[in-house]
């Protein structure tokens, strides 16, 4: 839809002063123990996110591979592991060399004994960002340092990178949860079931893709069963044995893209244990749940890709002490534009605010009225009328206008005649 304002100055000019006056009319701009929740930390906004990990369990360093498509926004780095005597898990690792201190985003949670030791998982989150480690393209991180042995007991479960990038095209809204919440079908109570996770986002006229992260540890082998289930604007997904200790032993981390239905303004995710059913046996997976984050792109319209300037035209009558009327219409194909005029003068700029030229030149040359009604017959003095239309995506159009310029047809008439009278 073409979107358009109009706007008019009139110029009437005599010999005792000159006023301009414009009217610019813009069309009218957590965490969480057995749970994950948000994380509480301040989130930078980009086009998406995208994660890759490692598992820790059987060596150390382990190697993350990242492969960023676009301008680094944010790194965020989560490590998970549990001890056997009910202590919080080890709070630093190291990337590249570099010893990194995380926040505790859980409690220690007791997920389950053996040969008389109590495991303990507790999860950690840093924002790394700062390290300038992860950057635009292919990285390669180095992570060890973590240790959760003792006596032989323990497990180093894993690492994961999360990255909000700009692509400098989409613009999403990105959410992070994060925390420790465990399952196993065959446990009890609050260690059976995992929280499901729910974000809030703006709908949209149209159906889209997000992208969910997942983070996940502690599930063994392939052969452990799993569902991810997803519910957004009524419609559900179910993602089977995806946690397969796909980043090595005991860690996943899992780029999901997700489809939004039109209209649908929140997205819920839960992960279970075993194949949904509730009837599945030992094979049902044993997990830790981390971190999940999605990215919605914001439903901008057809300008999101935007790089066309708006139409702006501008029409001038002249008269023959200079301008009698200018009008000028802005007009873009993919939203609203504002307009923005102000005067040029030698002595500077002026918005044209107030509309009175005359008030401009005072304010601003600190000369008085009798002193500018001489600018127009003057040379070398220029005055012009600059007017800019910038469309929603910020692409601007210009148009300028001379005050002082006369109407050259009627000087050339004038000429003639004086011409006629001299040969006489």
């Amino acid at each position: 839809m073409l979107r358009s304002i109009r706007s008019t100055s009139s110029i009437w000019c005599s010999i005792v002063a000159l006023c301009l006056t414009v009217s610019v009319s813009p069309r009218l701009l957590a965490e969480g123990t057995e749970s994950l929740g948000p994380a509480n930390l301040p989130l930078s906004g980009g086009s998406g996110v995208v994660a890759a990990g490692v598992g820790l369990q059987d060596s150390q360093p382990g190697v993350i591979t990242i492969d960023v498509p676009g301008d680094v926004v944010q790194v965020l780095l989560h490590w998970s592991g549990a001890r056997p005597d009910g202590g919080h898990s080890d709070e630093t690792i190291n990337v590249n060399g570099v010893e990194v201190t995380g926040q505790s985003i859980s409690n220690p949670v007791h997920f389950f004994s053996f040969s008389g030791k109590n495991f303990h998982y507790s999860s950690y989150r840093a924002d790394i960002t700062a390290l300038g480690v992860v950057t635009s393209g292919i990285n390669s991180l180095t992570i060890d340092g973590l240790n959760n042995i003792v006596s032989g007991f323990g497990e180093n479960s894993g690492a994961a990178v999360t990255v909000i990038y700009d692509d400098g095209v989409k613009v999403s809204d990105v959410h992070v949860h994060d925390g420790m919440d465990t399952a196993f079908l065959g446990f009890p109570g609050l260690r059976q079931t995992t929280d499901p996770q729910t974000f809030v986002f703006d709908p949209a006229s149209v159906d889209r893709t997000g992208v969910l992260i997942i983070t996940a540890g502690s599930v063994g082998s392939a052969d452990r069963t799993s569902v991810i289930r997803v519910v957004s604007g009524g419609v559900t997904t179910d993602l089977h044995d995806e946690l397969s200790s796909g980043d090595g032993p005991l860690w996943d981390t899992l780029n999901l893209p997700i489809e939004i239905p039109a209209g649908a303004g929140d997205l819920t995710v839960e992960i279970i244990s075993g194949d949904g059913t509730g009837n599945s046996g030992a094979e049902a997976a044993s997990l830790t749940w981390i971190g999940a984050s999605l990215a919605v792109e914001f439903d901008l319209g057809p300008c999101v890709a935007d790089t066309d300037p708006p139409v702006l035209t501008c029409n001038v009558t002249r008269a023959w002490c200079g301008i009698r009327e200018v009008t000028f219409d802005a007009t873009d194909d993919c939203g609203d534009v504002t307009i923005e005029a102000r005067y040029v003068l030698d002595c500077g700029e002026e918005v044209a605010e107030s509309g009175d030229l005359i008030d401009a030149r005072y304010a601003y040359c600190g000369c008085n009225v009798w002193e500018w009604c001489g600018v127009q017959f003057l040379g070398g003095r220029t005055i012009q009328l600059v007017v800019t239309a910038t469309d929603e995506a910020g692409n601007t159009a210009d148009c300028t206008i001379d005050l002082l310029k006369r109407d050259d047809r009627k000087k050339r008439r004038r000429g003639k005649k004086r011409g006629r009278g001299r040969r006489r």
